[in-house]
């Protein structure tokens, strides 16, 4: 396997070592022949790539301080995933949901547009939205269990870059900082609304990839969870638009049809570097 962002000298000798342990003999000759088809071969996975980001949107938004940009890819499994964005006057809420039901899917929907027609997004709206959608989801003795249901959503007050939220489900987040924040096995339920919270203060130039369980599903079928680790990590020194483009090739040369086994929705957060942060 050839990775255009790997030194071309180490995948030469990999490519060597490869077809000497193919051919089980000496190929002293072959060097110009093995450049050729690397040079090729590294050329062709360029060129995929590009064709790749053409066909897979980005979706970009912009808020006081703060660059977003999020890609989604649709799958063939049931239910799905949603991403979203409120924008207020001080603050943003931004939600991403995973769901194994088009109906609490559709209930999501209904919620956030609530949620989105609200004039004062405070902490306590987020609260109450999680809690109506809870009542409404459990009415409908609907499947809201870690395995089938996810939701992330996370407040921030653009004037302290003040992050506060909660998360439930396997969603995962790397920071620039390194201060990652991992995702969970929490049941949709107000009985775990502390032990979902998330409280972090957003530092000037600080970067986010969130990755949905979507996502991480997908790269499961082929990857071992430290070897998803190692993808995500690797992402956050891309700039955010390379990194989201690279986070679906990376699940797109994993499928074995014309569509991703599971919804995936990828997303970056970027501060800006020279924000006015009250203290």
């Amino acid at each position: 396997i050839l990775f255009e962002d790997r030194p071309y000298g180490l995948q030469k000798l990999n490519l060597c070592s490869f077809i000497q342990s193919i051919k089980g003999h000496e190929q002293g000759n072959s060097s110009a022949s093995i450049e050729k088809l690397l040079q090729r071969s590294l050329k062709e996975l360029k060129r995929v790539k590009d064709l790749h980001q053409k066909i897979v949107p980005l979706r970009q938004d912009s808020i006081k301080g703060l660059s977003l940009a999020s890609k989604f890819g649709a799958g063939q499994e049931r239910g799905g995933e949603f991403f979203d964005l409120v924008k207020g006057d001080k603050e943003c809420i931004l939600m991403m949901t995973s769901s194994s039901s088009y109906v609490a899917s559709s209930i999501i929907l209904s919620h956030f547009e609530i949620l989105r027609n609200s004039e004062n997004l405070s902490s306590e709206l987020v609260d109450q939205f999680l809690e109506d959608l809870y009542s409404e989801l459990r009415s409908k003795s609907l499947e809201i269990d870690s395995e089938n249901f996810g939701i992330l959503i996370l407040r921030v007050d653009l004037g302290r870059m003040k992050m506060q939220g909660h998360i439930f489900g396997k969603f995962q987040i790397v920071s620039s900082t390194r201060e990652n924040i991992d995702g969970n096995e929490l049941d949709f339920n107000p009985y775990f609304f502390e032990k979902s919270f998330v409280d972090r203060t957003l530092n000037r130039g600080e970067k986010l990839l969130v990755f949905s369980p979507g996502m991480v599903a997908n790269l499961k079928e082929k990857k071992s969870d430290a070897e998803i680790s190692g993808i995500f990590d690797s992402l956050i020194e891309k700039d955010s638009k390379e990194a989201l483009h690279e986070a679906f090739f990376q699940v797109d040369r994993l499928k074995s049809g014309s569509f991703f086994k599971y919804d995936c929705t990828a997303l970056s957060l970027e501060v800006d570097q020279n924000v006015i942060v009250q203290i």
